[in-house]
């Protein structure tokens, strides 16, 4: 899922108590992401008080990769039960792409 959107679609079969259990969770989540988003503002501003200047993104993870490059997806396939396959194209071909004709497989080019 990569919006709210989809979010909603997905959970519109739910029954109540897995409603309630999904609202637990959030409220959970959203109180832990409070607390780190002080905490990190409290060291912003005590470097900020010893005359550092930090930024929230100097305090994040670097996402430095391993030296390879990403490479986008160049077949995607959506199953019966709508779940979303990708593939670049390289390395090992999936049991999904195997399990198909070739001309099948050039209908999932992206």
């Amino acid at each position: 899922m990569k919006n709210v959107d989809e979010a909603l679609a997905y959970i519109t079969d739910f029954s109540l108590d897995d409603l309630n259990k999904l609202k637990k969770a959030v409220t959970d989540l959203i109180e832990q992401k409070s607390e780190d988003e002080q905490k990190l503002q409290d060291i912003i501003d005590f470097a900020k008080s010893k005359g550092v200047d930090l930024s929230k993104e100097d305090l994040q993870p670097s996402k430095a990769n391993d030296g390879r490059t990403q490479v986008k997806d160049k077949y995607r396939y959506v199953d019966d039960d709508n779940k979303e396959w990708l593939w670049t194209g390289r390395g090992r071909k999936p049991k999904w792409a195997k399990a198909m004709s070739d001309e099948k497989l050039k209908s999932c080019l992206i």
